[in-house]
């Protein structure tokens, strides 16, 4: 099949009615869509948080950092941000011209500024140079924008995909391990665009915390690449191996680093006959749900893959395709969104309850316990914790969720059916925003009615409706792709 795409082409975050959040390594930003701004709290070592200060190193570790003392970020006469998005120590906006301003850590030129200098002061927040904005060639826009840990791919609005920022597994799909956005002459009409195929252009890039890009195609495929960590390119090649010391070996078997690996030669991912991607999350195992609302994983795991067993999917072809298994969430729960982390899945469903299967180290389950012997640790370990069996997540009585974070490292996040924000998970730089350091999941009676909401200052009036988080990819602004169709519709 292929995906409508035609007319002024728009990417629509999913948004729970007014608030879209995102939670970066250290620290969170929340979208409040009314007024198109943000608030950013956790560490803000790099200046990530945006509030022009980096000698004020967290945000939400104590009392009184919150609520109305937590300040808008300053964009000064910037129109208002539509999209927001957190990366290991950067944060990106999108405003709604098109044009993209990153800030914190610029290391690798993750901020697209050709230079490796962070930035953090007021003066370049409240910038309308163009000088401030991440640069994509002469009369280019954002369409949409997908962070990885220490680099970003947007779709432009004449739909082709550049990327920028780190390169050392090929995750710029450029052919080799050359940073992007670092050096002069690396950003604007310098930065090729990258090459999917014959008559192929993305129409969705999908989020990631790692160094492993994927795009849905108009030709309704999806292709990955970059690194290969536990097989997660699903293409039965070798996985990359780290070292001890954090190096990876020489041996390893990237994609997109090396000449005649993009294009034509990039081939998809073989999928299960009939279904197509809608979602998907990938950091060292890939999560995807489809179109008719089943849903499937591959790489190393097990319990984080929903398959009851420890082992490998992915590392040969033959796991593939109609191989792969599907993922019993119980008939009567339909998975409309993903988080995911290094250690555990978090599906939400249509009926606004949530679920987490994995491990519970740091708390990512929010299943309140901290001993591997304990009932809750494994979620995902026997049969009876899958189907109508599943554990649901807690976030107090009455309590259903609309959305959930857009990317998630050490900790989770959550939009609540009343708008209000709940955070799990580690919490050493305050990222929970809780006015503590103190990690949510771990220990009984964390979670459910002993979990706050995060005091944001800023109130929304409560939402019709639970669960109802559109899958929204490059269609005209406001429309999705509805369940059972490759057509675009008008959000709900």
């Amino acid at each position: 099949g292929t995906y409508k795409d035609d007319g002024d082409a728009h990417s629509t975050p999913g948004v729970s009615c007014g608030i879209l959040v995102s939670a970066g390594y250290l620290h969170t930003c929340a979208l409040f869509t009314d007024v198109g701004k943000i608030k950013c709290w956790g560490s803000n070592q790099y200046g990530q948080l945006g509030n022009g200060d980096s000698t004020i190193t967290n945000v939400g570790d104590a009392a009184g950092e919150m609520g109305s003392n937590l300040a808008f970020v300053n964009f000064g006469l910037n129109p208002k941000v539509v999209d927001v998005q957190t990366g290991f120590d950067h944060t990106c906006v999108l405003f709604e011209n098109g044009k993209m301003k990153c800030f914190g850590r610029n290391h690798h030129g993750q901020l697209g500024l050709s230079s490796a200098v962070d930035q953090i002061t007021t003066v370049y927040l409240e910038g309308i140079e163009d000088t401030t904005f991440a640069s994509l060639g002469t009369g280019r826009t954002v369409v949409s924008m997908s962070t990885g840990s220490l680099g970003m791919c947007v779709i432009l609005d004449n739909k082709q995909v550049k990327c920028f920022g780190t390169n050392l597994q090929g995750q710029l799909g450029l052919g080799d391990k050359l940073a992007r956005g670092r050096d002069a002459n690396t950003m604007g009409d310098f930065l090729p665009a990258l090459n999917f195929g014959t008559n192929r252009h993305a129409v969705r890039l999908f989020r990631t915390a790692g160094n492993t890009m994927c795009v849905l195609l108009n030709t309704a495929e999806l292709k990955c690449w970059g690194a290969n960590y536990e097989f997660v390119l699903g293409m039965g090649i070798p996985k990359d191996t780290v070292n001890s010391d954090g190096t990876i070996s020489s041996n390893t078997n990237y994609i997109g680093d090396q000449p005649g690996e993009m294009g034509d030669n990039l081939i998809a991912i073989a999928l299960p006959t009939g279904k197509t991607v809608v979602q998907l999350k990938v950091v060292t195992h890939v999560v995807v749900i489809f179109d008719d609302h089943t849903m499937t994983a591959w790489c190393r795991g097990g319990w984080n893959l929903g398959n009851k067993i420890n082992g490998l999917v992915g590392s040969r072809l033959s796991d593939m395709g109609d191989d792969l298994h599907l993922i019993d969430l119980g008939a009567a729960n339909r998975p409309v969104h993903i988080m995911l982390n290094w250690r555990a899945t978090v599906v939400l469903f249509d009926n606004g309850n949530v679920v987490a299967f994995g491990n519970n180290q740091d708390g990512s389950l929010g299943s309140c316990t901290s001993s591997i012997y304990n009932s809750g640790y494994y979620i995902g370990d026997v049969s009876s914790d899958f189907g109508g069996g599943m554990r649901l997540v807690d976030f107090g009585t009455g309590v259903k969720v609309r959305a959930l974070a857009s990317n998630a490292y050490n900790h989770f996040c959550v939009v609540t059916h009343t708008n209000e924000i709940k955070c799990w998970g580690m919490n050493d730089a305050g990222q929970l925003g809780l006015g503590d350091i103190n990690t949510r999941g771990i220990w009984q009676f964390e979670m459910g009615n002993n979990i706050p909401a995060v005091d944001m200052g800023y109130a929304l009036a409560p939402c019709a409706g639970i669960g109802q988080q559109p899958v929204c990819i490059f269609c005209p602004a406001g429309t999705f792709i509805a369940s059972g169709s490759v057509t675009c519709t008008s959000c709900p």
